[in-house]
């Protein structure tokens, strides 16, 4: 013998899940999804900041290679090699 739930607007019988289990996974997917954001939200400025500094690390090591081949050219004398590697470092 089955049951019919009458009073709450639909009727019927107790078996499975019905519907709700669509709730279930729009539900997990939208947790999901916040997870994500807030993940990104937090790793993108670190990444940014870390990937500044080797940006910058990169440009003093060019222009350290630069004034070393103008020094070895002989186009910059030991004074002015000295002058300028300490103003990079």
């Amino acid at each position: 013998m089955m049951r019919y739930f009458i009073g709450h607007n639909y009727a019927y019988p107790m078996m499975g899940f019905g519907g709700g289990w669509i709730l279930w996974i729009v539900g997990a997917l939208v947790v999901a999804l916040v997870v994500i954001l807030i993940v990104r939200a937090v790793r993108n400025p670190v990444h940014s900041t870390v990937c500044a500094e080797t940006a910058a690390g990169k440009e003093d090591s060019v222009a350290m290679r630069i004034l070393d081949e103008r020094y070895a050219k002989g186009e910059i004398t030991d004074e002015e090699y000295r002058t300028k590697k300490s103003n990079l470092l």
